[in-house]
């Protein structure tokens, strides 16, 4: 696991490689991908304890906290990577040999 993941997109990380044989490319995308989980669960924690609304806007009403839009950002792009790696698809495919569940592409969920 690379170093700095917090305990979910660490968990992510090990069971996508666990389950997948990744060219360095797609290593690269799903280190990209717990990085999302990461700030996702990182403004999640700050919505917890600042709350979805702070502050007075310009006329005293409340407004969205800023880290609503971070945590839809972030879970926006794990959605848009995991669909790039087809793990979405992989995920429902039939069951199969352990074999062929280590390679995606013998699936044929690595096809266009």
């Amino acid at each position: 696991t690379p170093p700095g993941f917090g305990e979910e997109a660490a968990a992510f990380w090990q069971a996508v490689m666990a389950d997948f044989i990744l060219d360095h490319h797609e290593i690269a995308l799903l280190t990209a991908a717990a990085r999302c989980l990461d700030e996702a669960a990182k403004a999640d924690e700050i919505l917890e304890y600042e709350g979805r609304l702070v502050g007075s806007g310009p006329r005293g009403a409340d407004r969205p906290n800023p880290m609503l839009k971070h945590a839809r950002d972030s879970r926006l792009a794990l959605a848009h990577i995991v669909g790039k790696l087809k793990l979405d698809k992989a995920a429902a495919a039939p069951a199969a040999p352990l074999r062929m569940m280590k390679n995606r592409r013998m699936i044929g969920v690595g096809k266009s």
